[in-house]
């Protein structure tokens, strides 16, 4: 992987940014799991948040199948990429976890060059193999991946 190349962003200003994408996190209503992402310039200036979370007028509903759902919410690195409302080319993604396959692939279709995430990845939840595609793939798209120390 990428690790070892330099961040667009100071080892600082990747702190303070996984710093806020952890309070955003906060936000999310899903009682089992809280993500945030946020989506960064070049220059260092915040252009979208966004959590994990049910899709606008679906009731949140979180008691019940689980299975079901994960089907309706939409991955906080997915809700930054919508809630943008610019061109994302060469910009950096800040996720309080890895990634999916899924959100790897609008990562990468947004045209974002960096993701940061944190130091530990969670290699025994049940995303674990679809964080581990989605890194793979992110890598052979020569998209930086940074984890915070």
């Amino acid at each position: 992987m990428n690790d070892n190349i330099q961040s667009i962003h100071s080892a600082t200003w990747n702190r303070r940014f996984m710093a806020l994408a952890a309070e955003v996190a906060t936000w999310s209503k899903d009682p089992d799991c809280k993500v945030g992402a946020l989506i960064v310039s070049p220059d260092r200036r915040v252009v979208a948040t966004g959590y994990n979370g049910f899709p606008t007028g679906v009731p949140d509903r979180y008691e019940g199948d689980k299975d079901e759902k994960n089907a309706i919410t939409i991955h906080a690195e997915l809700n930054a990429i919508l809630n943008a409302k610019t061109d994302l080319a060469g910009f950096t993604l800040y996720s309080t976890k890895d990634p999916c396959l899924e959100c790897c692939k609008a990562i990468i279709q947004a045209g974002i060059k960096q993701v940061v995430v944190p130091q530990q990845r969670q290699t025994s939840s049940n995303w674990a193999a679809s964080q581990s595609a989605g890194a793979l793939m992110l890598s052979n798209l020569d998209v930086l991946i940074v984890r915070l120390f």
